[in-house]
């Protein structure tokens, strides 16, 4: 349910929406925005009560690129984090099956994770200071999401000035998509071929921009 239109960012119309889930506290506050028309295009930032912990984690969910997923399978995650005092943003992201798929996917947790900024602003915490945690699909796309300053004209996400974190944890994360792509075919999934819409050998330079993790110094500690 929208209940407050705020402001256009990228020609996007950006509201306030509902959290998905239950809030992991009674004593937390969620703020839900959209960054595009897309149902799906939101991302969750959940508040802790009183004084903020020094950093802001963004946790980015993996489930094979594909729409049966969404953000509420890091949940679990958050709420631990909460208990920290740590303000937790959660991004969904259009994938297989909804919208989602190269480059869509891509422009889809640039434009996610720039909104950061916006939404600091407004509830007074620090988005200098964001680490990304990603889980399988979500690794491979928060190490894209780190490396984005390494991207150019052109190619998705590409910004002159995009959110960098401070640090990356890829939970199991397919860090590098020339492997996944290998390991997925020996065991029957197509889920790295369907994401990229083709094999490395017709797409390359897209299997390179997927694994800047493993093919780029990020410049940041990467766990």
């Amino acid at each position: 349910m929208i209940v407050k239109i705020l402001k256009h960012l990228n020609k996007n119309i950006i509201f306030i929406h509902v959290c998905i889930g239950s809030l992991y506290s009674n004593d937390d506050k969620c703020v839900a925005y959209k960054y595009g028309p897309d149902p799906i295009q939101v991302i969750d930032c959940h508040l802790p009560k009183g004084p903020y912990a020094s950093i802001v984690v963004l946790l980015i969910h993996g489930g094979f690129w594909k729409s049966i997923y969404n953000r509420s399978i890091e949940d679990a995650v958050g709420n631990d984090l909460l208990r920290f005092k740590i303000v937790v943003c959660n991004l969904d992201y259009r994938s297989i099956g909804n919208g989602g798929d190269y480059p869509n996917t891509f422009y889809d947790v640039a434009n996610g994770t720039d909104l950061i900024r916006t939404i600091a602003k407004e509830h007074d915490f620090n988005s200098n200071r964001v680490i990304v945690v990603g889980h399988s699909a979500g690794g491979q796309l928060g190490g894209y999401m780190t490396g984005r300053f390494r991207l150019i004209p052109n190619q998705p996400g590409y910004s002159t000035n995009p959110l960098r974190p401070i640090a990356f944890v890829s939970q199991a994360g397919v860090n590098n998509m020339w492997d996944g792509a290998d390991q997925a075919n020996e065991t029957g999934s197509d889920a790295v071929i369907s994401f990229l819409g083709g094999t490395y050998q017709m797409y390359p330079e897209r299997y390179l921009l997927s694994s800047l993790a493993a093919s780029s110094n990020l410049s940041v500690e990467f766990v």
